[in-house]
């Protein structure tokens, strides 16, 4: 995902100095910049910005009025709304060592105007030490509600950076290093709210993935994630030819992962994973030529459908047929890296 210019807050503290005494460090509540995030996500998530669009489409065809695209209003509302959030929770993210970054999401498309894309607003720590200070500064028996749920969040949006954005191989990605570094820290201060069970819930993932840093693989760990290589190699493929390329690459991958020595039981469950992960699609596609050739020809029947290029069911047999000769020739692959 491309990012957009991060502020550094830090470097605006010098103008905090009136507000530092408003409230302690332990009063403040991150539950409201929560709430203010996902409005923000909401908003500018790709599927609403598409809706919008169509929608303005559709009234300017009817009036002919020429006007400035809608990216680049959407693209100006989106700055303007980061700005107002910067401006709005400065003083809580200097303090607590955080800031704000606006992500664009992997999801976009394509219109007579130009590219729309929808970003996400998400939080990284600036400085660890601060927010640690942070966190130490919380009262374990009397934290609030509100303080809780700000902490729950901080902690969801942390996991999905260094489950999806993080470059642990680049040492010049200064969020991943300040991250990593207070890594440890972090999780066992939110571990000392015993009271508050969801609290602690909160870093399971995290908690995971700091056991498996210890063992020295979690880029690879990592990796495998975001290639589905834990899950469904080879999803999203369209098309037999398509699905043999996704699987090379999944196998590509695990591959690699095997190259540091100490992912070694790693890669082999992978191996594992993306065999029995075969041997289920292979079952799935059991009669799967007959029971789509049948659903064509029920939406033939249908008037709400159209279909544009009927297939005959030996068509559809023969495709179930590619797909299963691909899926013995990669299970033998993936044998053979056993050997």
């Amino acid at each position: 995902m491309e990012k957009e210019p991060r502020e550094n807050l830090l470097e605006t503290e010098g103008d905090l100095d009136s507000e530092l005494h408003e409230k302690s460090l332990g009063e403040i509540d991150l539950s409201k910049l929560a709430s203010d995030l996902k409005k923000y996500n909401d908003s500018f998530n790709i599927f609403r910005l598409v809706g919008r669009s169509m929608t303005e489409a559709i009234g300017k065809e009817r009036d002919g009025v020429q006007e400035e695209s809608f990216e680049e209003r959407a693209k100006k509302e989106r700055v303007e709304s980061f700005n107002n959030l910067l401006d709005t929770y400065r003083s809580d993210l200097a303090r607590t060592g955080l800031n704000l970054e606006s992500v664009k999401s992997r999801f976009f498309t394509m219109s007579n105007t130009g590219e729309m894309q929808g970003t996400e607003m998400r939080i990284n720590v600036l400085d660890g030490k601060k927010f640690i200070d942070y966190l130490e500064s919380l009262d374990k028996n009397n934290i609030t509600n509100d303080q809780v749920e700000g902490l729950k969040s901080v902690a969801e949006i942390l996991t999905k950076q260094l489950a999806e954005e993080y470059d642990l191989s680049d040492p010049s990605d200064e969020r991943m290093v300040e991250f990593m570094g207070n890594f440890a820290k972090i999780i066992e201060l939110y571990k000392q709210f015993t009271n508050n069970p969801e609290l602690v819930k909160s870093v399971e993932e995290l908690s995971k993935y700091l056991k498996i840093s210890k063992g020295k693989y979690l880029k690879e760990y990592l990796l495998a994630e975001r290639e589905h290589l834990l899950t469904e190699p080879g999803i999203g493929a369209e098309g037999p030819e398509d699905y043999k390329q996704k699987l090379k690459e999944a196998l590509e991958f695990i591959t690699q992962i095997g190259k540091n020595p100490n992912a070694k039981n790693f890669y082999q469950e992978l191996i594992e994973i993306f065999k029995e992960k075969l041997k289920d699609r292979k079952e799935e596609l059991k009669g799967w030529g007959k029971k789509y050739f049948e659903e064509q020809e029920a939406h033939m029947k249908d008037p709400a459908y159209v279909v544009f290029s009927p297939r005959t069911l030996e068509s559809f047999e023969e495709e179930e047929q590619n797909y299963k000769i691909i899926i013995d020739e990669m299970y033998d692959v993936a044998e053979d890296l056993n050997n």
